[in-house]
């Protein structure tokens, strides 16, 4: 019955793709609240964007927030109106939404680059499958969106450059309008990894002179007048001043030269097959022989007039292997950048599945499952490795249900590879729903700020001044709870002031501040001790008043 459905869906993929996503991550929406240390953050610019119209520069309390364009933010406000909701369960519903998106653009994709009538479904299910794509499809970032922009402005620079000339014209436009809208969810490199993909494409074809057609002069200026319009509303917002911090700073700066997750060039070689698993496992299998020699690489180079299909996959190399050696050039790296050529490699992946013999993919997919089971049979002893193994819930929850999902995949092997990478899928979205709603849920209060935002919260209405010691630019990490902007302040001088210059108050701080600090002032009591994300946090309270009463009073515990 399986292979029955799986054959129909191979017309309309998204009909099968949609449901296991749907069973992965709709359960849990109301699973996880918002962790540390991005996602408070980012809500906290989202309630300023809807209590203090901040549409075109976010803003964490007063201060201008320019490390993250508006796009993504745009979207939770459509979204928080059509539900009525600002709970943590949108912010959760977006991110299973930009999921939805990657796959579809990824189906989109393989029929566009004219690949095999299976693939747009398998390549689908291999994602559904990743346990990166899975963890992405349930945390609240802009990182799927952003990558389905820069995804689909590739699809249309290759109709661009493939299709028939008279079409070149509106396939330009739209590949370059759709690298704006990425370069709007989350900065410039959503134009310069497609931008790359077509220069490389154009180039094996002999055909660089194309880019001077007109067709690509039009869509390069739909761009500018992307990206001057959205410019010229920060600069009348903002003035001038705040172009640099957009452009140099977080974007050059970080790029070419930042302290902050900076890595040596290989550092994605290297995590590659962690981010894989469990299709990792085909490193074993792949023909190392054959990529290891020179004429391999040249004919993946060398034009052709072989077909379409012959040309798709070219591109696919091109644009995979040409994005990492982009985002490994830069001295800033982050585990997101890798998604930039996930849907490549998710059908490059199952092309090579699809490809194999029968034994060979028999022997792939035994392999497969030997490794989850050995992770399935670990798991009642994982929790004592981890940070925190007495708030680890529902192992054993997970280890029943990843026998029962497992065994009938044993019989499945021996299928096709959309049989099996389908009953995999829907196998693993079993699994990972125990995992999402009682292992994760059970992390909420070592990860999420929100007991320690909502006693804030509580001191603010009774009256007390609220404060965050830390750093600059880790503003935001309170404020969503809170229910209001939490002062960011920084130094022993501005705190001390900050406590001597109002009657009662309430700072959040690491215990490690709280030890070096050589001159406290008296009167700061402890209300509220915890570990946030590996970071101990402390609470600390003060009231002062004239007659022997404090001037605020104490509010209730909730």
């Amino acid at each position: 019955m399986l292979a029955k459905v799986m054959r129909r869906a191979v017309e309309r993929p998204m009909l099968v793709l949609t449901p296991i996503l749907a069973l992965q991550t709709l359960p849990t929406l109301w699973a996880k609240e918002v962790w540390f240390p991005d996602e408070p953050r980012h809500a906290a610019a989202f309630m300023q964007m809807m209590e203090n119209g901040h549409w075109l520069v976010l803003h964490i309390g007063q201060i201008p927030y320019p490390d993250k364009p508006p796009l993504y933010f745009w979207m939770l406000a459509g979204l928080s109106w059509l539900f009525d909701s600002r709970d943590p369960a949108l912010f959760q519903f977006a991110a299973a939404l930009s999921a939805l998106f990657f796959l579809a653009s990824t189906v989109y994709a393989a029929r566009a680059l004219c690949l095999p009538r299976s693939i747009p479904l398998l390549a689908g299910l291999v994602l559904l499958t990743d346990h990166f794509f899975i963890e992405r499809a349930h945390f609240p970032r802009m990182d799927l969106l952003f990558c389905t922009f820069i995804l689909l402005s590739h699809v249309f620079f290759y109709r661009a450059a493939t299709g028939p000339r008279d079409l070149t014209p509106r396939a330009a436009m739209l590949a370059f309008a759709m690298a704006g809208l990425a370069t709007l969810t989350k900065g410039p490199i959503g134009i310069l990894l497609p931008l790359a993909g077509l220069v490389l494409f154009l180039a094996r074809e002999r055909r660089l002179a194309a880019l001077l057609d007109r067709g690509y002069g039009a869509g390069l200026a739909v761009y500018a007048a992307m990206m001057a319009t959205y410019l010229a509303g920060v600069v009348a917002v903002e003035g001038l001043g705040f172009l640099h911090a957009i452009l140099v700073e977080q974007t050059l700066a970080r790029a070419l030269d930042t302290w902050i997750a900076a890595e040596p060039f290989y550092y994605y070689l290297r995590r590659l097959p962690e981010f894989w698993l469990p299709w990792s496992v085909l490193l074993f299998f792949l023909p190392w022989r054959r990529l290891g020699e020179s004429g391999f690489w040249r004919a993946l180079w060398r034009p052709d007039q072989t077909g379409s299909e012959h040309k798709g996959r070219a591109y696919l190399w091109i644009t995979a292997l040409g994005s990492l050696a982009i985002i490994s050039a830069f001295d800033y790296k982050v585990r997101f950048l890798v998604l930039t050529f996930y849907p490549q490699t998710a059908m490059l992946i199952a092309l090579f599945l699809a490809g194999l013999p029968r034994a060979r993919r028999v022997a792939v997919f035994s392999l497969v499952l030997a490794f989850l089971a050995l992770l399935v049979a670990v798991l009642p002893v994982l929790p004592q490795a981890l940070p925190w193994p007495e708030r680890i819930r529902g192992e054993w929850a997970i280890f029943a249900t990843g026998l029962v999902a497992l065994a009938p995949l044993f019989v499945l092997r021996r299928r096709g590879p959309l049989v099996f990478v389908g009953g995999l899928a829907l196998g693993l979205a079993l699994v990972f729903l125990p995992y999402y709603l009682l292992t994760i849920r059970g992390l909420n209060d070592t990860m999420s700020p929100r007991e320690q935002g909502e006693i804030m919260g509580r001191h603010a209405e009774a009256g007390y001044a609220l404060y965050y010691y830390d750093p600059p630019f880790s503003e935001g990490m309170f404020d969503y709870y809170a229910g209001r902007a939490v002062p960011n302040i920084w130094g022993e001088r501005a705190l001390a002031d900050a406590v001597a210059g109002r009657p009662c108050g309430v700072v959040a701080m690491r215990d490690r501040y709280w030890r070096s600090w050589e001159n406290r002032p008296e009167g700061l009591e402890l209300i509220d001790e915890r570990i946030l994300d590996r970071r101990r946090i402390m609470l600390l309270r003060w009231r002062r008043g004239t007659d022997g009463q404090g001037s605020c009073s104490i509010p209730a515990a909730s």
